[in-house]
């Protein structure tokens, strides 16, 4: 079901980058072997996708902040937390649109170059891009979460009220580099 997930996910990066198939008929029909797909792969494939390309800035979406434990012990201390800009950019030459959260004190580059500078996360199959201080170590899911995350987020935060216990370091993905 992963392995499923991560190759129409590729289907869809190459798609959007212009780079392969036309389907996802066509795509697998190129390489039947569906179980060589790794994450390692995968992720290959995003910065190969994406890496160079130049995104126009549209519009500021939002402002967000996100909070998160680095170097806690067993959950206690290490709190940090960032405020970062939602901004849309338009990828030069296509009609696609990505989302970059950018920290709040960092200037909005236009045009963004996707480059090594900023790192990219996945969630329920949407990419974004992170232009931040890489010495921050939020989880991919800070940023956008599914309806499950976003319940068991609230539910640790009463735990937190409750017992003064944040299981929030337990889970998650780090941010990928592009």
């Amino acid at each position: 079901m992963f392995l499923k997930f991560l190759a129409a996910l590729l289907v869809n990066i190459l798609l959007l980058s212009g780079t392969f198939a036309q389907d996802e008929d066509e795509f697998f029909a190129q390489d039947k072997d569906e179980t060589e797909l790794t994450l390692r792969s995968a992720e290959s494939a995003i910065s190969a996708a994406f890496r160079g390309k130049k995104g126009q800035f549209e519009r500021t979406v939002s402002t967000k902040k996100i909070n998160w434990k680095q170097g806690s012990f067993l959950g206690f201390g290490g709190d940090r937390s960032q405020t970062y800009k939602e901004v849309l950019y338009k990828i030069e030459g296509n009609d696609a649109f990505i989302t970059v959260f950018i920290q709040d004190d960092w200037k909005v580059p236009d045009p963004l170059t996707l480059d090594s500078n900023l790192q990219y996360g996945l969630n329920n199959g949407d990419i974004f891009f992170v232009l931040h201080d890489k010495e921050q170590k939020p989880y991919q899911h800070r940023f956008k979460m599914t309806t499950l995350q976003s319940i068991a987020y609230y539910g640790n935060e009463v735990l937190k009220l409750i017992k003064g216990y944040d299981a929030s370091w337990i889970a998650g993905d780090y941010l990928h580099n592009l």
